[in-house]
C-alpha cells in the first residue's frame, strides 16, 4: 500500500469517528489532540520524532502551536477550538483562486488571526503558515522575498472536512511531509492572484464547483482506465500491453498539415541551436535504430565508458519508448547484458543517492536471469580472485598450504562478508565482467527532468561518476528546457560532451485508438473484473460496444477530434491520454444517452461538440478557465485595462509573421516588440504580461528556449500550431462559444443580465440566442476599441475584426444544425 492510500485510509477512519463535524464543544487543546496531532501524524506524514514536528515553541510574542521542519519549506500552523468555525465568503473552496488581500480585507476576525501567524512566521524565520479549526484549513504565505507584496500571494483553502474528502489528493500532495519536502508549498503559493472581481462573470464563486454527475459508466472507467491511460513499463505483466499499444510510426506533423508550417515548427530556435547540437529524427523507428547503433558499437569496441542524453517535450513518452526499446523491441540487450532503468521521480532533496541507487541496483539486478550464475560460488571466486590470492600468500597461506577444511570456511565468510557490501560488490562485478568480456552495464537515468534544479544537478554528476564505477553505458533521459536551461547556464551537462538524441513527437490520437482498442479486447475477454459496472444501464456487452461507438465516432472516422487532439496536447501524448481519460469519465457526459441512442440506431455517432464541451467542463456543470485545459481567448487580464481581445491580437500578430525570418528563427518575434505594439494599441504592460503567460501555459505560444512559460532569459515568442487551431478553428465552434460566456467578464451589465438569465437553459433555440447576444456584445467592444485606436495612432496596422468572422462561422453551424434537426423530425 502507498503512502497516500495508507493516508487516505485513515482519513477516512477520522471521519468515520468523528463524522463531517465533530464535537462543537472541544476545546483548542482537545481540538490539536484528537483532530489535528491525528491528521498531522497519520494522514499526512508528520512525525514528531527530533524536530519535524514541535509544538509550543517560545517565540517573543507568545507560543507557536505547531512547527513543522522539512530540509526545504518549513510551516506553522496556529490551531483553534473546534468551534471556532472560520467565517468564509459564500462559495468559497479549495478550487477557488482568491488572494490573501481579498479574503482577509474583508473578514476582521480572520485578519487578526492572519496578523498573528505572520507575525510568528517574521520572527521564526518561516516562509509559510496555516490557520486550522481541525476541519477547515486555511494555507497561506507569512514571509515573501521575491519583491512580491505578500498580500497578492494566493491562500489555499480546504472548507470541511467533506471537501478534504473529497480533494484529498489535493490535500495530501501539498501538505503531506514529502511534498512540503519537495517544495510543494513554494509551487503552490507564491504565483501572485490578481483576481478579476466577479460582479459580471456568471461562473461566479459559488458556481465554480458546483459538479455535474449524468455518467452512471464514470465509476467503472475510473476504476480500469489509469493502468491503459499511463505510462507504460517493461514489468512482465505489462509487457503484453507495451507490444500491443506502443506507437512508433505515427509522427504528429502527418497529422497536422494545414496547421504546421512546412516543419518549422519541429526545428529549435537558434539560440538553442547556438548552445547545442541535437540529433533531430522523424520517427521513434529512427531513434531506436541509432540508439541502438550506439549500444551495439559500445559493446563491440569494448569501449570504457559512454554517456548518452536523450531528450523530449514533457509527456511525449520517452520512458514507455525506453522500456519498449529494451523490454521488447530489443530485448537482446537485457538477456546478454545488465540493463538497469532507474526512476529518480521519487527522490528529494534529504535522499542519500548512493543507497537509494544501491538498493535500486540490487531490486533490479536480483531479478535479471543472469543473477544466479554471476553470484554462484564459483563466480564469486572469479570476481575476487585477486583479494583471495593476496589471502592466500598472507593471513591464509598456512590454512591452505595445510589444506585445511578450515580455509574453505575462511573464504565463505570473505565472500559472503564482500557480497553484502553493495558499493564495493558493484565495482568488483562490473569490473570483472568488462575485464572478462562477459557482459556490460548499461543503465538507464529515467524521470531525472522532475526533479528541482539543483537536485538534478546532484543527480547527473552522481550518474556521471557510476558511469566510470561500473564501466557503463549511462543513458540520462530529461526534458529538451532542462537540457538546454543547463547547457545555457554552465551548470554539470555543460561540461559533458555529448550529442543528444531528440525522441520524435508521435500522433497522441493514434496512441489513443491503440490503449481503447487493447482496453476493450481485455474486458471482452473477461480479463478485466466490471464489479462497479451497474447491469441495469448496460452489460459488459454493451459496455464493449459503447467504447467502440466512442473509438469509431471520435477517432477512427471524425478528423475533426483527432486534430483536436493533437493540436492541444502537441506531441504531449500524457496531456492527450489525461485528456481523453477527463471526456470519458467527466460527469458531463451522458452516457445514458449515448447508449439509448447506440441502441435504437447502428449508424448513430456521438456528435464532435459531446466531445468538446465534455472536455471543456470535465465533471463541473460550467465551465471555468482556471479548472479546464482549453482556454477562454475572451478573458481579461487587466481590470483596469480591459479587452477582451488581447490574447486574440497576440496570437493574430504573431500568425501573421509566422513565415517572417528573424535572428532566432522563423516566426520567432522579440518580447520587447510585442510588447511595444501592444502598447501602440493600447494594451496595458500588465495585461500584456498575464495574456502571455495564459497563451504560453496552454501551448500557444512558445519561447525561444522551447519552454511553456516565460523562464527567465528568454526573449522571443512564436506561435505554435495550437495557437493556429485556436485563431481559426477551435474559436469558431458553437460548442467553445456556448460555453466561454460561463466565465468570460462582462463589461456591460444590462447584457450580462440578459445572458445570465439564458445560460441555464439546454433548450438549442435559447442557447443559440445566448451565443448570438455574446456576440453582438463582442462585436460592439471591439468597433469602441478600434474606434479609440483610430484616435491614437493613424499607423497601426493591427486593426483586423475577429468577431464577424466568428459570427459568420456561427451562423453557418447553427443553419447546419437546424437543417439536421429538421431532417430528423
Amino acid at each position: 500500500m502507498s503512502d497516500y492510500e495508507r493516508s487516505a485510509e485513515a482519513f477516512s477512519k477520522l471521519i468515520s469517528d468523528f463524522g463531517l463535524s465533530p464535537d462543537p464543544t472541544y476545546n483548542e487543546a482537545d481540538t490539536r489532540a484528537k483532530i489535528i496531532d491525528q491528521i498531522l501524524k497519520e494522514c499526512l506524514g508528520w512525525s514528531d520524532r527530533g524536530h519535524i514536528m514541535s509544538r509550543e515553541e517560545h517565540v517573543h510574542e507568545g507560543f507557536l502551536d505547531y512547527r513543522l521542519r522539512t530540509s526545504k519549506d518549513g510551516l506553522i500552523l496556529e490551531a483553534k477550538r473546534i468551534g471556532q468555525t472560520f467565517s468564509l465568503p459564500t462559495g468559497l473552496s479549495f478550487k477557488s483562486r482568491i488572494s490573501v488581500k481579498n479574503l482577509f480585507q474583508r473578514q476582521v476576525e480572520l485578519r487578526e488571526m492572519y496578523d498573528q501567524v505572520a507575525t510568528y512566521a517574521h520572527e521564526c524565520g518561516v516562509q509559510f503558515c496555516a490557520l486550522s479549526n481541525g476541519t477547515q484549513w486555511l494555507i497561506f504565505p507569512g514571509v515573501r522575498t521575491d519583491q512580491i507584496h505578500i498580500r497578492k500571494s494566493r491562500i489555499i483553502i480546504f472548507n470541511g472536512f467533506k471537501e478534504i474528502e473529497e480533494n484529498f489528493v489535493d490535500f495530501f500532495n501539498l501538505l503531506s511531509f514529502k511534498a512540503v519536502e519537495k517544495g510543494s508549498l513554494s509551487r503552490c503559493l507564491l504565483d501572485p492572484i490578481e483576481r478579476i472581481e466577479p460582479t459580471f462573470v456568471f461562473n461566479s464563486e459559488n458556481r465554480r464547483n458546483v459538479p455535474y454527475d449524468r455518467n452512471p459508466l464514470s465509476l467503472v472507467l475510473v476504476d480500469l482506465l489509469p493502468k491503459y491511460f499511463g505510462d507504460l513499463h517493461g514489468e512482465p505483466c505489462e509487457t503484453d500491453m507495451l507490444k500491443e499499444c506502443f506507437v512508433s510510426d505515427s509522427p504528429v506533423r502527418d497529422s497536422l498539415d494545414q496547421y504546421t508550417v512546412s516543419g518549422q515548427d519541429e526545428r529549435p530556435s537558434k539560440t538553442l541551436t547556438a548552445i547545442s547540437p541535437v540529433l533531430h529524427f522523424y520517427s521513434l523507428s529512427q531513434v531506436a535504430d541509432k540508439l541502438n547503433a550506439q549500444i551495439s558499437s559500445f559493446l563491440s569496441a569494448k569501449r570504457d565508458k559512454h554517456i548518452q542524453i536523450m531528450v523530449g517535450r514533457v509527456g511525449i513518452g520517452k520512458t514507455t519508448f525506453l522500456n519498449h526499446f529494451f523490454c521488447v523491441d530489443r530485448q537482446e540487450f537485457i538477456n546478454n547484458e545488465i540493463v538497469l532503468l532507474l526512476d529518480f521521480r521519487n527522490i528529494t532533496d534529504g535522499t542519500d543517492l548512493n543507497r537509494y541507487f544501491n538498493d535500486f541496483v540490487w531490486d533490479l539486478l536480483s531479478k535479471h536471469p543472469r543473477f544466479e550464475s554471476l553470484t554462484s560460488e564459483k563466480a564469486l571466486h572469479d570476481i575476487y580472485s585477486e583479494e583471495i590470492a593476496m589471502l592466500d600468500r598472507g593471513p591464509l597461506a598456512t590454512l591452505k598450504r595445510n589444506k585445511s577444511p578450515k580455509y574453505e570456511e575462511e573464504i565463505a565468510s570473505y565472500l559472503r562478508q564482500e557480497f553484502q557490501e553493495k558499493d564495493r560488490f558493484y565495482f568488483k562485478l562490473a569490473r570483472h565482467l568488462y575485464i572478462k568480456k562477459i557482459a556490460r552495464f548499461i543503465i538507464v537515468f529515467d524521470n531525472v527532468d522532475q526533479l528541482s534544479i539543483n537536485l538534478q544537478e546532484k543527480v547527473i554528476q552522481f550518474a556521471y561518476s557510476k558511469m566510470s564505477d561500473f564501466h557503463a553505458f549511462m543513458l540520462i533521459s530529461m526534458w529538451e528546457e532542462t537540457y538546454y536551461s543547463s547547457k545555457r547556464t554552465g551548470r554539470t551537462l555543460s561540461t559533458i560532451r555529448t550529442v543528444p538524441m531528440q525522441i520524435a513527437r508521435q500522433s497522441t490520437s493514434a496512441v489513443i485508438i491503440k490503449r481503447l482498442n487493447y482496453f476493450i479486447k481485455q474486458v471482452r475477454a473477461n480479463v478485466e473484473p466490471l464489479t462497479l459496472l451497474d447491469e441495469s444501464i448496460c452489460d459488459r456487452e454493451t459496455f464493449c460496444r459503447f467504447l467502440e461507438l466512442i473509438l469509431r465516432s471520435l477517432l477512427l472516422r471524425n478528423r475533426e477530434v483527432r486534430l483536436f487532439l493533437e493540436l492541444l496536447a502537441l506531441g504531449n501524448i500524457r496531456a492527450s491520454l489525461e485528456m481523453f481519460y477527463a471526456f470519458l469519465t467527466a460527469g458531463s457526459l451522458d452516457t445514458t444517452k449515448i447508449i439509448s441512442k447506440m441502441k435504437e440506431n447502428d449508424e448513430y455517432l456521438v456528435p464532435v461538440h459531446e466531445f468538446i464541451k465534455s472536455v471543456m467542463l470535465g465533471s463541473k456543470r460550467y465551465y471555468s478557465e482556471m479548472a479546464s485545459p482549453i482556454l477562454n481567448v475572451f478573458a481579461i487580464g487587466d481590470v483596469e485595462s480591459p479587452s477582451h481581445f488581447t490574447r486574440f491580437r497576440i496570437m493574430q500578430w504573431l500568425y501573421e509573421r509566422r513565415h517572417e525570418a528573424t535572428p532566432f528563427g522563423n516566426g520567432f518575434m522579440t518580447i520587447p516588440r510585442i510588447m511595444e505594439y501592444g502598447e501602440k494599441i493600447g494594451i496595458s504592460k500588465k495585461d500584456a504580461n498575464t495574456s502571455l503567460k495564459r497563451l504560453l501555459e496552454n501551448s500557444v505560444v512558445e519561447n525561444d528556449l522551447r519552454a511553456y512559460k516565460l523562464l527567465d532569459g528568454a526573449q522571443a515568442i512564436r506561435i505554435t500550431p495550437t495557437g493556429r487551431y485556436y485563431l481559426t478553428g477551435l474559436c469558431l465552434r458553437f460548442a467553445y462559444i456556448d460555453l466561454v460566456i460561463q466565465d468570460t467578464p462582462f463589461l456591460d451589465e444590462q447584457t450580462f443580465r440578459s445572458i445570465s438569465s439564458k445560460c441555464e437553459s439546454v433548450d438549442m433555440e435559447i442557447r443559440f440566442q445566448r451565443c448570438e447576444e455574446f456576440l453582438n456584445y463582442l462585436k460592439d467592444q471591439e468597433n469602441e476599441e478600434l474606434n479609440t485606436l483610430e484616435k491614437l495612432s493613424g499607423d497601426v496596422t493591427w486593426r483586423e475584426q475577429f468577431i464577424p468572422r466568428i459570427q459568420n462561422c456561427f451562423n453557418r453551424e447553427k443553419d447546419r444544425v437546424i437543417r439536421k434537426n429538421v431532417l430528423i423530425k
